[in-house]
């Protein structure tokens, strides 16, 4: 099965009042505010473990502003892992995948 991605929009030319939105780890976000893992997830580990790490990856944040070069390496480490979890529903042949679930967190997406 095959989805839709998020909304991008371009079109050739010059424009004005133009305006770049990026929203911090969009799509785990969208998985914790709805709640949307795979259905193969019956108790929802997934939602937990990513619960977890986003929480420690904004505490980890904190500490590499204050100049915690290792803080900030361990942080960028999670922002990479945090957002792959998503890639996990929408990739065939993984065991927790769910192109329903990676299909509605992209809908989200185009909704903003």
């Amino acid at each position: 099965m095959k989805f839709e991605g998020g909304l991008v929009i371009s079109v050739p030319g010059l424009h004005k009042h133009i305006a770049k939105i990026d929203v911090s780890s969009l799509y785990p976000s969208i998985m914790l505010k709805y709640g949307i893992c795979s259905r193969k997830d019956t108790q929802r580990v997934g939602l937990s473990i990513l619960d977890y790490l986003t929480r420690e990856r904004l505490r980890l944040k904190e500490l590499g502003k204050a100049g915690d070069l290792a803080a900030k390496q361990a942080e960028a480490a999670l922002k990479v892992l945090i957002n792959s979890l998503f890639g996990f529903y929408g990739t065939s042949g993984v065991g927790f995948n769910d192109m329903e679930a990676a299909a509605l967190v992209t809908a989200y997406v185009r909704r903003i």
